[in-house]
Parts: structure tokens; C-alpha cells; sequence
């Protein structure tokens, strides 16, 4: 296979791991398999899980939380050439760095949100790239579909779906091409946005990393980890992974797990993972007096996944019932399957043309907390039975879902215009 050049652009120092860095490390990583020349110009500072075979080129320039949010707000409201003035050192630094390296007029991938962004911003201000965007999230969706508790929560999220839908007609506009993470947000966006049509189009579905599939059970750390949260082997566990944001379904989780409870008493819970619902379970287990059944871990490094996972008796991927489910499995699902562990995850359309007739996992309804509940107890219950029928799905996910096979389309010259 002839070698071509690819370049990925991110502002992602990859020091936390979660959906979108393991992301960019699969497909850059079966890229580099394949012999491909593979460039990752980031603020990178752990090079773990990256192959040697990628050439890393230091970006030197970062932004908070705060200031991400303040810079798509801004490029989504203000006319450009003030939006310039206020950024003219961001496009100076980011330019100087592609013509340091050899870099301009080249096809640059720009790996997420933030980072479509600063594509949409670098060529507007006269960079000489072309810019394609990596597609595997849905801000509008995702803010639209928000569950607010008070009317500040309600005005902030609509001014926040706004901003976003506005921020996507630019990006998407000038943008040369896109990676979709499945056929149904191709098709999405669009019927949102019908210029983009004849645009070069990739579709890279999200799947499990060569790295999960290789990573080794660290025994030291498992026996660690059981001695400091208390686990013994009678105890079963229920097991998440994941973000906890408000469309991840934690709580749903937690409130199901509650009702286990009623009629299970040798059941403890691990969550492992941060996010915008983390203080809200936190308090929740207190009040509920649950501290010594429900374990929250924080964030861990991915490279310490799999030796996390092996404390699960059974995995959870909880989301609710979401339009962004029904378009794309999360990246969480796969990283479950690869476990080798019993599954239960929601009954997405994603999901069905993945998991046919439960043959990858448990369904339940999403959103629905008391079928949760029944499907945990019911796989409490079948064990053994389900852990013969799933013995195989380990191998069939590092086998069929890894991104060594989901780069395949990338690897055409031209994409697929619609």
C-alpha cells in the first residue's frame, strides 16, 4: 500500500484520557500500522500508548476550559475581522508552527470541537491548509436535549444550543472535508447543512484501541485496589466507566442500583470516571448512607482500564435516551466489550446493528431506571450462563471493532462525496 501523509491538529495534551483522546491515539496509531506517515502536532506531554512510528510536534499553545468556551462563543458571534484582532496571536503561533514545519498546504485533520474550530479560524485568517474535520460529537444536540434545573440552567443551555448551531454553519461551511464517526451523522449534518454534500467524506466509526486489546491485568494493582475498597470474593460488581455527564446516565445508574439493593445485599458498585454529575452522585451516596456499597474512583488512567475492569462482575454503559445514542455507540461500549466481562448497554439503533439479538450484550430500555435495575439482578443471576454466551465477544470486538479496520475508508485518496 502506497504511503500518503497525514497530519492530525490538537490542542489536547492528552494528560486525561476519555472518548475523544482515545480516539485520535486509535486511528493515528492504525494509520502508523499500516506504514502510513503520520504527524501529531499537539501539546502532547505523555507520549504512552502512541507508536514510535508517529512523528510528534510540539504546539506550545493551550487553552483552560474557560477560555475554549469563551473562544467558540466568540467565533460564533462576532464578525471575523474583530473575532482576528482579538486572536491574532493564536493564528500567529499556530501558522508559524506549520510553516516551522513544512506543514502548509497540506491536508490537516483537526481532531474535535475545539479543535474544528480552530480550523474554521487559521484558514479564515489566511493559513494556507486544508482543513478536515473529524466529526464524532453533536454540540447542539447535545445542549438542546439538556436537562436543566432552574430557569438559570434553561436560559444558559439554550444560549449554549444557539452558540452552537451558529458555531457549526461556519465551521462546517469552509471546512474542505470531514471524518464522520458513523453513516447516520453523515447524513445528519447533512440534512442540516446540504453545501457540504460534495465535500470529501470519510466515515470512522469509533471502536475498541489496539492498546485495551493488548493491555495486561497489572495483578499488583488489582490486589491493591481490592484491599482499599474492600472487595472480597463474594462480593459481586457492578461496574461503570465513563463520564459523568448528563447524558452518560449515571444517575439512572445510581437510582437503579438503589433498587438492586432491595433485593440484593452481596452487590457493590464501582464508578470510575469525573465530570458534570460527579459531585451530584457523591452527594447522593452520602445521603443515601451508601458509602460502603457504591466506590467512586475519580478519573484513572486508561492505561489502567483493563486492571479496573477486572474488579466488574458486570459492566454498565447507562446513557440515556438521546438522539446522539441512536447515532453512534460510545466509545465506552466498545472499551466494555474488550473487557471480557458481561455488558448490559441501552437498546440504541447504534447498538442493534451491533449487537443483533443480544449476541454482544444486554439491552435494556434507555432512560428506563426500573428495567435497569431488572436487567443488573437478572445478569446477577444468570452469571455463569451469560458468561459462557458472551465467552467469545472479547475476541470478536478486538477483531472486528478496533480502528485498525475502522481507517480503511481513510486510507482512500478521495474520500466518498455523497
Amino acid at each position: 500500500m502506497r504511503s500518503r501523509h497525514y497530519v492530525f491538529f490538537t490542542l489536547n495534551d492528552f494528560t486525561k484520557d476519555g472518548g475523544e483522546t482515545v480516539r485520535i491515539r486509535g486511528i493515528a496509531n492504525a494509520l502508523a500500522a499500516q506504514k502510513q506517515d503520520v504527524k501529531m502536532v499537539s501539546n502532547m506531554t505523555n507520549k504512552d500508548g502512541f507508536s514510535t512510528a508517529i512523528e510528534l510536534i510540539e504546539l506550545g499553545y493551550s487553552m483552560n476550559k474557560r477560555q475554549k468556551r469563551v473562544f467558540q462563543f466568540l467565533v460564533s458571534v462576532l464578525p471575523f475581522f474583530i473575532l482576528r484582532l482579538f486572536y491574532y496571536r493564536l493564528y500567529k503561533h499556530c501558522n508559524d508552527v506549520l510553516e516551522n514545519n513544512d506543514l502548509t498546504g497540506q491536508e490537516i485533520i483537526f481532531c474535535g470541537y475545539l479543535d474544528n474550530s480552530i480550523g474554521y479560524f487559521l484558514k479564515r485568517s489566511g493559513a494556507s491548509i486544508k482543513v478536515l474535520n473529524d466529526i464524532h460529537g453533536i454540540g447542539p444536540i447535545e445542549f438542546k436535549y439538556k436537562v436543566s434545573h432552574n430557569i438559570f440552567e434553561k436560559t444558559y443551555n439554550q444560549l449554549r444550543h444557539w452558540s452552537a448551531c451558529h458555531l457549526d454553519r461556519k465551521v462546517f461551511g469552509l471546512a474542505d472535508g470531514f471524518i464522520f464517526v458513523s453513516k447516520a451523522m453523515q447524513d445528519y449534518f447533512s440534512g442540516l447543512y446540504p453545501q457540504i454534500r460534495d465535500k470529501k467524506s470519510y466515515i470512522v466509526r469509533d471502536g475498541v484501541s489496539t492498546t485495551l486489546c493488548r493491555q495486561k491485568v497489572d495483578v499488583a494493582l488489582l490486589k491493591r485496589l481490592q484491599k482499599k475498597y474492600h472487595l472480597t470474593e463474594q462480593d459481586e460488581v457492578v461496574f461503570f466507566a465513563g463520564n459523568f455527564k448528563d447524558l452518560g446516565g449515571v444517575i439512572d445508574l445510581f437510582e437503579a442500583f438503589r433498587e438492586v439493593l432491595t433485593k440484593r445485599d452481596d452487590v457493590k458498585m464501582v464508578l470510575v470516571g469525573e465530570g458534570e454529575h460527579y459531585r451530584r452522585v457523591q452527594k447522593r451516596i452520602r445521603t443515601s448512607g451508601l458509602e460502603a456499597k457504591i466506590i467512586l474512583t475519580g478519573r484513572v488512567p486508561y492505561g489502567h482500564l483493563k486492571t479496573y475492569q477486572q474488579l466488574a462482575d458486570i459492566i454498565v454503559c447507562p446513557d440515556k435516551k438521546h438522539l446522539y445514542s441512536e447515532l453512534i455507540p460510545h466509545i465506552k461500549y466498545y472499551d466494555a466489550l474488550a473487557s471480557g466481562k458481561i455488558v448490559i448497554n441501552g437498546d440504541f439503533a447504534s447498538i442493534r446493528e451491533i449487537n443483533k439479538d443480544e449476541t454482544m450484550s444486554v439491552s435494556f430500555k434507555p432512560s428506563d431506571i426500573d428495567d435497569l435495575a431488572e436487567k443488573i439482578i437478572f445478569c446477577l443471576k444468570n452469571r455463569d450462563l451469560l458468561d459462557q454466551k458472551y465467552s467469545s465477544v472479547k475476541d470478536v470486538t478486538c477483531r472486528e471493532f478496533s480502528y485498525d479496520k475502522a481507517i480503511i475508508g481513510l486510507l482512500q485518496k478521495n474520500g466518498s462525496p455523497r
